[in-house]
């Protein structure tokens, strides 16, 4: 197994990334901020010049990512009519834990509802030969 070896976070590079990190929406910075330092600490120190600068270049894309995923779940958080009633249009999705992949959960495709597959949930008609 391979170590990472933590290295002390240079003044110049911490300064070219919290520059970065206030491009960013107010609501996403201190994830960002802590992301961006945890990769300058297992930088040496003549690579986190480097990093910072591309964090800070790639920065507006990444504010105008983030804003245009921001308007899409907000698009889509609004309950339809038919989710109101109970009527789900349900999708088996993937965990998004990387560590379980093989945990899985059903998702709403509309009002993006989760719920938690039961082993005790009816079986589907499809597989008693009536679909």
């Amino acid at each position: 197994m391979k170590t990472v070896e933590i290295h002390r976070t240079g003044y110049l590079a911490g300064g070219v990334v919290a520059i970065a990190v206030r491009v960013l929406p107010a609501a996403h910075r201190d994830r960002y901020s802590d992301e961006f330092r945890a990769d300058l600490s297992v930088l040496m120190i003549g690579r986190q010049l480097p990093y910072a600068f591309g964090a800070l270049v790639s920065a507006v894309p990444l504010r105008r990512a983030i804003k245009e995923t921001d308007s899409d779940e907000a698009g889509r958080s609004v309950v339809y009519w038919k989710c109101r009633w109970g009527r789900h249009r349900w999708v088996v999705v993937n965990d998004d834990n990387p560590e379980q992949r093989k945990g899985i959960h059903k998702e709403c495709t509309r009002c993006l509802k989760l719920k938690d597959i039961n082993e005790h949930d009816p079986t589907p008609a499809t597989w008693l030969g009536a679909g």
